[in-house]
């Protein structure tokens, strides 16, 4: 529609949207966190030898010569820091000579003569008593200690003894102490610097042209001998407690990855970022505020450095001091602020809608509508969806955001409308008041507050009288008809949508449909004076809707004078009756039964009689409504008047009628009992003899079938058993055959066994024996006389375990002549001393000397 403002932004101006990132315009303000300072050893007079160390941060470098490096490792920061190792001692030995060298302006202070020569008096005149009381023992470990005329002094271990009553003792000091590394004695101070430890002190005087008075120098690692004359305010400190440590006027600074640290030049007052590496040694004399930082948060201080860092899902910004330009810092990276150059960082986290500086950023996603307004002439802007914006305060406002979540949406001073189906739009048009309808479902309208008012968005079909700019709207459903009022005058309208002017009165809709209205408990006294009920249904519709229009009251009221009438008609009718006539119990088909009825014939004529009354009340009642509506007006039509049913209200008749009906009730119960006992036992006679034929066909039944199966049993027992038989028989004469071949076989195996064993043992022995002949064939002289011997031996001990009885004639013989018979060599004398010999070995010659033995006691 061209009497809507469509409205843009104007062509040529700046663009709203989020302006690009300029990353190379960034690049200056990124924060260096993956710095990390190393050392480089480089050759700086090009001799090929190592002489200096660089350290490059990447803004500044540092030269430290090569072997000032070596002594700590330190990044120095181009400060002179010297150190002095003139005192450092060796050894034991040479720190005993140098502790107790005390000299003055180049002159040694000795101890006092006075006190020796009075010692070696002493020593004289008391015999040695001085001496020994003197007297000490330094253990091994330790330094003897004592103290000469004001001097400390220091002795190895072992013996000593001081002689001079000059000189006393003193307590015992460790060689080596494990928790005291600077001691101090009199004038002179042990310094003990460990690995990974570091020591200082204030020199006094200066020992070369780089040197200066009243200067803090380091002390290598190892054991220094200091003069208080010399040195003073010495310190040690061990590197590892913690990131920052002070040793006098330094700081070791320790900067870890993940930390950052910061000092102030006092020379030029500029800050400088210190980064991880080697650790640093900073004087107070050249570098103060001394910071130490770790980079756990988003946004933290060093010194006057801001670091910011924006995560995914972030934004920052600051302004820049120089111009007051604010300055955007995009996600993805760390930023590096300096205070003179940028105010303070702003980290937020990014929505659809935020406030970052002096510009309001807003996403529009589809199925949203933005506008903002713009100060330089008051237009409002509408932001198309599918963009980010990003707006300067100083040109605009705050922007406008709504979700487009039904068919009317309005922001700013635009209302953004679209048809929906089966509703009716319009607003009243500015400039001439004329209503205008929008009714193209195609179309989007844009409708600003300049041109259109009073935007209406109503149901179309709504039955309810609806107000629709200057029109009043409504839907008459089926079964309705719609009344309207036209200066006065009724006018009814069948079931639709009417569109009217707004002068038209629109009452509610006449219902036209079938009505069924039901009529509960309605009391009456019949004619015979008893107090009943009737409930009735009449059904019932309007059929001239202009009378009902025109009828003095609602149709509320109508339909509540129609149930009424209808009500007060069946009572007069039901009240012209007797409650016999109404409701009928047995007691009144009395006189149809003495008549010569049967039950079913008297119950029969009395229903007839009954349905006819019910009928005639129905028409009478149904009569009198018809007259009573054409007489009224009221435009009604009753089609059917129905008897749903009577009760008694009575008690006390209802209390008697029931003892009469319990009484007929139970003279019928016991007539039908008697009945059932002569029917029942006549069942169970029958039942009986039924009984008694079943049984004994079943039992004949049951004898025939057990004999059959007795006589299957038999014949299958011996069938059986004659089988057992045979293949018992069988498989006795396989294992009586089975048992004899393996006898046999084993008596057959038996014999081959024995006699292949004699003939292995036969020709065993055989060969024994061919085998001692073949070696008796070779047996050498001595040998043979050898084994005579032995075949003598043998017959003695034979002899010897004979069971002889004295006096023997052998024994005597051997005894007379044993001196005089020889056997081969040896006499018989000779050859029973020989025996007696081996007695202690058990053999037969030792055993055979005994027996003769006891022959000649």
């Amino acid at each position: 529609m061209n009497s809507v403002l469509e409205v843009s932004p104007v062509q040529g101006e700046e663009s709203m949207e989020e302006a690009l990132y300029d990353y190379e315009e960034l690049e200056a303000l990124k924060a260096k966190f993956e710095t990390i300072v190393r050392a480089k050893e480089v050759d700086t007079s090009g001799d090929g030898k190592i002489d200096s160390v660089v350290l490059d941060d990447g803004v500044q470098k540092s030269v430290i010569p090569y072997l000032i490096w070596r002594a700590g490792n330190f990044n120095l920061l181009d400060q002179r820091i010297d150190r002095d190792d003139s005192q450092k001692v060796e050894n034991n030995s040479e720190l005993i000579a140098k502790f107790n060298c005390y000299r003055f302006e180049n002159t040694n202070i000795d101890s006092s003569w006075i006190g020796s020569s009075l010692g070696y008096f002493l020593m004289f005149a008391s015999g040695g008593a001085w001496f020994m009381s003197r007297r000490r023992t330094i253990p091994p470990g330790m330094f003897g200690h004592y103290i000469s005329s004001s001097k400390h002094i220091l002795t190895p271990p072992g013996i000593h003894t001081l002689i001079s009553t000059s000189d006393h003792w003193t307590t015992s000091i460790v060689i080596d102490d494990e928790v005291d590394h600077n001691r101090k004695f009199g004038d002179k101070v042990i310094l003990q610097v460990p690995e990974n430890h570091l020591a200082g002190a204030y020199r006094i005087g200066s020992q070369g042209e780089d040197s200066r008075d009243q200067e803090f120098v380091l002390f290598s690692q190892g054991r220094h001998v200091l003069a208080e004359s010399k040195y003073y305010g010495v310190c040690i400190v061990k590197l590892t407690t913690s990131n920052r440590m002070v040793l006098g006027p330094l700081t070791i600074l320790y900067v870890h990855e993940g930390w950052l640290g910061g000092v102030v030049h006092r020379r030029t007052g500029v800050y400088r970022i210190l980064y991880p590496g080697p650790p640093y040694l900073l004087h107070e004399a050249d570098y103060e505020k001394v910071e130490l930082v770790e980079r756990q948060h988003d946004v933290f201080k060093v010194g006057p450095y801001e670091f910011v860092t924006v995560k995914d899902g972030q934004i920052a910004g600051t302004y820049r001091k120089l111009d007051g330009k604010f300055q955007i810092l995009p996600p993805g990276r760390s930023y590096q602020l300096h205070a003179k150059d940028y105010s303070e960082a702003i980290l937020i986290k990014r929505t659809k809608d935020f406030k970052l500086g002096p510009y309001f950023f807003l996403t529009v996603s589809n199925g949203e509508e933005a506008g903002v307004f713009r100060k330089k002439d008051g237009l409002f802007v509408r932001l198309r969806p599918g963009k980010t914006y990003q707006l300067n305060e100083d040109d605009f406002q705050k922007p406008l955001l709504v979700k487009r979540d039904s068919h009317v949406t309005k922001v700013g001073p635009l209302t953004l409308l679209t048809v929906e189906q089966g509703t009716l739009n319009g607003a009243y048009r500015v400039h001439d008041g004329k209503f205008v309808e929008f009714e193209d479902p195609r179309q989007e309208y844009v409708l600003h507050e300049r041109e259109y008012h009073g935007l209406v968005t109503v149901l179309r079909n709504s039955t309810t009288v609806q107000a629709f700019g200057p029109f009043k709207v409504i839907t008459v459903r089926e079964g309705f008809v719609g009344q309207f009022e036209v200066e006065g005058k009724i006018d009814i309208k069948q079931a639709g949508y009417y569109k009217v002017e707004s002068n038209v009165n629109i009452y509610d809709p006449i219902p036209v449909k079938m009505f069924q209205d039901v009529l509960a408990d309605l009391d009456f006294h019949t004619k015979d004076g008893v107090l009943m009920s009737v409930k009735t249904t009449i059904l019932w519709h309007v059929t001239n809707a202009q009378q009902v229009a025109t009828f003095a009251g609602t149709f509320a009221q109508l339909q509540a004078l129609v149930k009424q009438r209808a009500g007060d008609a069946m009572i007069r009718m039901c009240k012209q009756y007797n409650r016999g006539d109404l409701l009928p119990t047995a007691q009144d088909l009395e006189p149809l039964l003495r008549s010569g009825m049967s039950d079913s014939e008297a119950n029969k004529q009395a229903e007839a009689v009954f349905r006819k009354l019910q009928e005639l009340i129905s028409e009478t009642c149904l009569a009198e409504m018809a007259s009573i509506a054409e007489a009224s007006k009221l435009g009604i039509t009753v089609e059917k008047v129905q008897i749903e049913r009577f009760q008694l209200k009575n008690d006390a008749i209802m209390t008697e009628l029931e003892s009469i009906t319990k009484a007929k009730l139970s003279a019928n119960r016991e007539r039908a009992q008697g009945e059932y006992l002569v029917v029942k036992a006549d069942l169970e006679k029958r039942a009986r003899e039924r009984l008694a034929e079943a049984n004994a066909a079943i039992a004949l039944a049951e004898a025939r079938a057990q004999a059959e199966v007795r006589r299957t049993q038999i014949e299958t027992e011996n069938h059986t058993k004659q089988a057992q038989s045979r293949v018992e028989n069988e498989i006795l004469k396989e294992r009586n055959a089975t048992a004899m071949q393996i006898e046999y076989d084993k008596h057959i195996k038996d014999a081959e066994a024995k006699a292949a064993a004699i003939r292995a043992i036969t020709e065993a022995e055989y060969l024994k024996k061919v085998k001692e002949c073949e070696a008796a064939s070779h047996m050498p002289a001595q040998e043979f006389e050898l084994k005579k011997m032995q075949l003598q031996v043998e017959m003695l001990r034979e002899i010897g375990h004979a069971a002889w009885q004295y006096p023997d004639v052998y024994s005597g013989f051997l005894r007379e002549f044993g001196d005089k018979l020889r056997i081969g060599p040896m006499s018989v004398s000779e050859s029973l001393g020989k025996m007696a010999l081996n007695d202690n070995k058990g053999d037969a010659a030792g055993l055979f000397k005994g027996v003769l033995n006891k022959g000649k006691d």
